[in-house]
């Protein structure tokens, strides 16, 4: 395993966890069918910077969560989820729209 990530889009309730792995290149292919659209080789600079990035950074390994730390997940997830209606629920309506006016 060369290193791995979390992160968590804006807003959302997931997170993604992300696992990267060096592998040695044994040969590489003279076609493919993207090469007709690759507009720019960076390959070498890819490489560069995942292994610049490799050396300098502290990587550790990940280990599944429990069977608990998952339900510890989802259940604090919902919560959240559910907080954040409560609170939208509160406020008060907005001044009514050209859609939902009385006649």
């Amino acid at each position: 395993m060369f290193g791995s990530l979390e992160y968590r889009k804006e807003g959302g309730p997931n997170t993604y966890r992300v696992t990267v792995y060096l592998l040695e290149v044994i040969e590489l292919a003279d076609t493919y069918p993207e090469k007709a659209v690759q507009l720019s080789k960076t390959d070498k600079i890819d490489a560069f910077v995942l292994t610049d990035y490799g050396r300098r950074m502290e990587t550790r390994l990940l280990c599944q969560p429990s069977v608990e730390q998952a339900e510890l997940t989802y259940l604090l997830s919902r919560y959240k989820q559910l907080s954040h209606m409560i609170v939208q629920e509160k406020k008060p309506p907005g001044p009514p729209t050209a859609a939902c006016r009385p006649c």
